[in-house]
């Protein structure tokens, strides 16, 4: 409202300026306080060091929000606007006053006044939006009094806020519009609604009058219907009675026996004679019932007496069959009884044979023992076979022998098949388990007894070995005697010192010799001497091989040091080469196409260089081991040796094809950024060359062919570089807008 009215006095004072054409000045009264929004603002002071930056300074009027100017800086500040706006209490009471902010309404805020004025208030801000008040904070107005005095961005924004006004007014009068229509629609509805549910009630009316007189008609009728169903009712239970009476005595009759039949046929006369006549309309159909009911009843009852006559005959024919059945049984039991009486025998047979191995003290030869366990074995089998006649006997006929059993004296009742069958099946296990374990404790004695009577040959080799060397028979063995069983059994030259120690460690003081109880400790005593021998002279031989093993080492070491030089030698030129590499990415940017062809082709020799080093590395590592194996002796160790030496390099020379491969990767794709930034190039030439080409053809009104004969300046009839070159440098590159 103040805007509007500051607008038309402004508007009255220029026309009565105007009006007066040469009168005097002091027709145009101009408002000692204008009236409105000022033009422009003028924001200082603030202590706050990043807000201050960014509100100090000038803005001017730029439009409006919620009946209120908003207000631009001149400037933006780090590429934002800085508004100066009002927000009315739609958001609650807290957001409602004047603010600071790059946008109208925006999240971001730097400085809040809670102020409801029409203009922004000079002073009592707070910086930030939610800080204290900052006093040196001031705003003060910047006005003009017509708009002849307006900055041209004074009065845009003027020309600005009249047409959002304007717009406004226009929209607010369009919103009425609207409501006026809405309003009218809702009325006309409303009357249509009206009219819509006194119809409905009307019909509802005579819907439930014709509801009324239909539910009358249908009461009337039901009490007739009522008394007659009354009489009928009375007639159907008289009936229901008499035939249930009868059907009664039918359904007996129907399950009559031959010996019930006439006792119930008695009593249905009975029944027919008393009530019969009371069935009224179902006369008819309880004769039908009875009928079939007499004659369901006598084809029951032959029915039966049929069937008794089978069932004798079954029971006669059942017990043919059980007394054969019986009969059968009978033999099976007695032949496997037969069969079990056999394995019993040949089980007993094996115990008796196995007895002699199970003898401690038997005094048999290691053939006896052989012979002996042999025929323990075949007995076993034997044995193992009749048992197993037994249970495959069982098998094929054991259902057979699971019926009743005749009982062994007359008088007595049969005995279940299964109990004789579970008591055969416990001698068959019995003699099983018997044959088994004979033959396996058989098993066990006999390498008893065999180690027995070995025992007893080899001590009987023993004693002779012992006597065979005491040439003199006192039983005991001298030196001379123990030297000579040594150099004739072991071919072993005892020495002096060691036969010395065994002598003080086996002869007792006082004795000639060994006897023959220390036999034994005496060759185990030999055994040591010799092998003591032999470690003395392994220990020389593994000494001497040592040494010639460590000369041919350290020749092998001297070219180990040459392979590795070249190694460290090829490490430097592939460092080179991923040095070289490095920057090709960034240097394809800005470098041009012949430099980047000539600094390929640098690369290229580089990594071609390091790929040779690092294949005379690897050669001359692959000649190391040249000539190792014409030593057999020493070819084990050197390889071994060889290989630890050599794994350190083989790994390094494995990165360093790694590195060689990506170095010929990354100049690869260097060249492939060559070629593809010379064919755009080419590709720009061409077509600068055509636009100034067709430029200079519509500049000169040239037709194709006098276009190429401007080329072909020697009139051969072909265009050769100069001529191209010459064209270009004399035609007119300076391309303008021919069209404009």
């Amino acid at each position: 409202g103040g805007r509007s009215r500051g607008k038309k006095e402004r508007e009255k004072a220029d026309a009565a300026g105007t009006s007066g054409g040469g009168g005097s000045s002091s027709s145009r009264q101009a408002p000692d306080k204008p009236s409105g929004p000022p033009d422009g603002l003028t924001v200082s002071g603030c202590q706050h060091t990043t807000v201050g930056n960014i509100v100090r300074g000038e803005f001017v009027l730029h439009t409006t929000n919620h009946n209120r100017p908003v207000y631009k800086k001149t400037v933006q500040v780090n590429s934002l606007d800085v508004m100066l706006y009002y927000w009315d209490d739609r958001d609650g009471a807290n957001f409602c006053g004047w603010w600071f902010g790059p946008k109208v309404g925006g999240d971001q805020v730097w400085a809040y006044h809670p102020d409801k004025v029409d203009v922004p208030p000079a002073s009592g801000w707070k910086v930030p939006y939610d800080g204290p008040v900052d006093p040196s904070f001031i705003i003060a107005e910047k006005r003009s009094f017509g708009p002849e005095n307006k900055k041209p961005n004074e009065r845009q924004a003027e020309e600005r806020r009249q047409e959002e006004e304007k717009r406004k007014k226009e929209e607010e009068v369009k919103r009425r519009e609207q409501l006026e229509e809405k309003k009218r629609q809702l009325e006309e509805m409303r009357k249509k609604q009206e009219e819509e549910q006194q119809r409905r009630l009307a019909e509802q009316r005579r819907a439930e009058e014709e509801l009324k007189r239909r539910a009358e008609e249908e009461a009337r009728k039901r009490e007739e219907e009522a008394r007659t169903q009354l009489v009928a009712s009375e007639q159907r239970r008289i009936e229901q009675r008499a035939t249930l009476s009868i059907r009664r005595v039918i359904q007996k009759i129907k399950a009559a026996t031959p010996e019930t039949f006439d006792e119930i046929d008695k009593e249905l006369k009975e029944v027919l004679q008393a009530e019969f006549e009371n069935t009224g309309t179902q006369k008819q159909r309880m004769q039908e019932e009875l009928d079939k009911g007499l004659e369901a009843a006598k084809l029951q009852i032959e029915q039966i007496n049929l069937a008794r006559q089978k069932e004798r005959e079954m029971k006669e024919e059942e017990e043919r069959k059980r007394r054969e059945r019986e009969e059968h049984t009978r033999k099976l039991v007695q032949d496997l009884e037969n069969l079990i009486e056999t394995a019993e025998k040949a089980t007993s047979e094996l115990r008796k044979t196995a007895e002699p191995l199970e003898e401690a003290n038997n005094d048999m030869s290691v053939a006896d023992v052989e012979k002996t366990a042999e025929s323990v074995e075949q007995q076993g089998l034997d044995s193992k076979e009749r048992t197993k006649a037994c249970t495959d006997f069982i098998l094929q006929r054991g259902t057979a022998m699971r019926d009743l059993v005749p009982a062994a004296e007359p008088g007595q009742p049969p005995v279940e098949g299964k109990q004789v069958l579970t008591k055969l099946l416990k001698r068959i296990f019995a003699c099983t388990r018997t044959a088994e374990h004979t033959v396996t404790v058989a098993r066990g004695t006999k390498e008893s007894a065999v180690r027995r009577a070995k025992a007893r040959d080899k001590t009987k080799e023993f004693q002779a070995l012992f006597h065979k060397y005491d040439k003199d028979s006192d039983k005991l063995l001298s030196k001379a005697e123990v030297v000579r069983y040594a150099r004739m059994e072991y071919k072993f030259c005892i020495p002096e010192e060691a036969l010395n120690r065994l002598w003080r460690n086996l002869v007792e003081d006082g004795a000639k010799g060994i006897p023959i109880d220390r036999f034994q400790a005496l060759k185990i005593a030999i055994g040591v001497a010799r092998e003591r021998e032999r470690d003395i002279k392994r220990k020389k031989e593994r000494e001497e091989k040592e040494a010639v093993l460590d000369g041919l080492k350290a020749q092998l070491k001297d070219k180990i040091k040459e392979a590795a030089a070249l190694v460290e030698a090829a490490e430097k030129d592939i460092a080179k080469a991923d040095k070289q590499v490095q920057p090709l990415n960034v240097k394809a940017k800005s470098m041009s196409v012949p430099d980047m062809c000539a600094l390929a082709e640098e690369t290229d020799e580089i990594v071609k260089d390091a790929r040779q080093t690092l294949a005379d590395a690897r050669k001359h590592i692959d000649t190391l081991g040249e000539g190792i194996d014409e030593d057999e002796r020493f070819a084990v160790e050197l390889k071994a040796f060889l290989a630890s030496e050599v794994k350190p390099m083989n790994a390094a020379m494995s990165r360093m094809d790694t590195r060689l491969t990506r170095a010929s990767n990354l100049s690869l794709r260097f060249r492939d950024q060559a070629s593809k930034k010379r064919g755009a190039e080419i590709e720009k030439a061409r077509t600068d060359m055509l636009k100034v080409l067709r430029y200079n053809q519509r500049v000169r009104g040239l037709s194709k062919d006098q276009l190429f004969e401007a080329f072909d300046t020697n009139g051969d009839g072909e265009i050769d570089l100069n001529e191209f070159l010459s064209f270009f440098a004399s035609a007119d590159k300076e391309l303008r807008d021919l069209d404009a």
